[in-house]
Parts: C-alpha cells; structure tokens; sequence
C-alpha cells in the first residue's frame, strides 16, 4: 500500500518515506549554487557595460565579509573568485575608485550600457536544506514508526532484563536472546540519525540566512546610499570608454605560430633589423 503523492507527483510508500525522514534526500551541491551565482555576476556584469565597482557584486559574492557600514565599502579580496573565473582585472580611474574590467563580457553587454538591471534579481540567496522532501503526514507516519520501533526495543529489553524471563528466553527463544543487542542498535540508530542530522541542517541553515541577510543589506545599501550610486556611476562612465575587443584588434595569438602571424610596421623593421645583423 501507498500514500498519495505530494506536490511533485511522488508517491511516498512507507518505505521510502521512512529513508526520507532518517536519511534526508537530494543534498544541495555547492558547485551547482556556485555556478548559479557566477552566472548572477556575469549578468550584473553585463548589464553594467563590463565595468564595475565591488559593490555591484557585494549582494552576489559568496560571503561578502562586510556590511555595509559608514564608509560603504566591501573588502575587495572577496571579488578575487569572480576575476578568476570571469577572467576580470581592477583598473583605477582618475578619482581613485577601482574599478573591475572584464573583457570578455564587454561586447556581449554593450547593449546594456548604462547599469540598468532588465531580470537580475537584486541579490542572490542561497536555498536553504530541507529535512526532507516527503510531504508532512508521511513524514510525521514516519517518524511515529521510527519512534515505536524504539519503544517495542525498550519494552523488550525490560522484559529479557527481568531475572524471571532471563531462563525462558533463553531456552525457548535463543535467537531472539542473542539477536536482541543488535536489534536494540538499529532502533536507536534510526532515531538518532534524523535528530542529529536535523540539527546538523539547522546549522547550516542559520549560517545560509545570514549570509543571505549580508547580500540583501548590500543590495538595500545600493539603492539607498547615494555615495555607492556615485560609485556605480563612475563605474558606469568608466565602461563607455573600454573598447571592446575585436578580432581585428589581436596582434598576437596562441594558437598560431609566431611566423604566421600578421605583420605590422614595427614588427617588419625590427626583423629587418634582425636580417642585417645576421649579414655582418
């Protein structure tokens, strides 16, 4: 016999809620939130023009080690992740921001010039852990299960204690006499299980909301802080004037040989140069 399916058109047997609710399910991978959130950063990044300052990527980063405070500014070292991966680099302009270029999303974002956000959600929350996935009857039938297992464990152990059921079981139960130690390890090991991974879960969760409340601060702090919105603004000026780059623009590439290579002015009279020094 089955329960019915919850929301996602799962049927939840006994059995599989009882795994459920002791094991827990799917584990969010931390690959797959860091691949979400880089490619939050590169759409911030392109709609910005290719150009922005640290705290355009503030509610982004993975933990910005700052809040927003009296002077407004997040640690710069927590964008290092995102130049690597989106091959960006700082440049200073002349009043003294750094500002953070990547090429590579330059030409892609030119149309979005200007900082206006289309669909970017204004900071990116982690999710959260769930307990399990099975919808709550079954998963409050599973644990009433789990727990009576333990209560049957505790009665039989009362009753193989006591010292005139000790001969009897012996005698006339032998197997369930020597089974019983292992029978009481697998019942309070299903109920120990989902209380310390529950609070294993809570753990992580609590740390999940604050670094989401940080991302969130920052992104009220964007909005709100007319001296950050000076600081995108400069950003945002600071996009019009990198050119992008063009194939027509690459005076050397790796992937070819040096002699194949295209030959400029400076390039031909350096080697002629180097042709007459071989004569001599």
């Amino acid at each position: 016999q089955e329960y019915g399916g919850g929301d996602d058109g799962i049927v939840w047997g006994p059995i599989r809620a009882v795994f459920s609710y002791v094991f827990g399910d799917r584990i969010i991978q931390k690959a797959e939130i860091d691949q979400k959130r880089l490619s939050m950063c590169a759409r911030v990044i392109r709609e910005s023009g290719g150009a922005v300052v640290a705290e355009q990527l503030a509610p982004y980063l993975e933990n910005p080690q700052e809040s927003p405070n009296i002077r407004g500014r997040v640690d710069d070292r927590a964008v290092l992740p995102v130049l690597q991966a989106l091959n960006g680099y700082p440049e200073v302009t002349e009043r003294g921001t750094i500002v953070y270029v990547f090429p590579d999303l330059i030409k892609t974002g030119s149309k979005f010039r200007g900082g206006i956000r289309k669909n970017t959600p204004s900071y990116f929350a982690d999710p959260t852990q769930k307990f399990s996935e099975a919808p709550t009857p079954q998963l409050v039938t599973a644990g009433g299960l789990c727990a009576l297992n333990f209560a049957l464990a505790v009665i039989l152990r009362n009753a193989i204690n006591n010292p005139r059921n000790i001969i009897a079981f012996a005698a006339g139960k032998p197997a369930l006499f020597r089974l019983f130690p292992l029978m009481m390890a697998y019942s309070v090991t299903i109920n120990a299980i989902p209380i310390i991974r529950g609070f294993l879960i809570s753990m992580k969760n609590s740390k999940t909301q604050a670094i989401n409340s940080k991302r969130k601060k920052w992104a009220t702090a964007m909005k709100s802080d007319p001296g950050l919105r000076d600081r995108v603004k400069e950003a945002n000026q600071y996009s019009q004037s990198v050119k992008p780059i063009r194939d027509t623009d690459i005076v050397y590439s790796t992937t070819d040989d040096i002699d194949n290579q295209p030959i400029g002015k400076d390039d031909a009279e350096l080697r002629n140069f180097d042709r007459k020094l071989r004569r001599l």
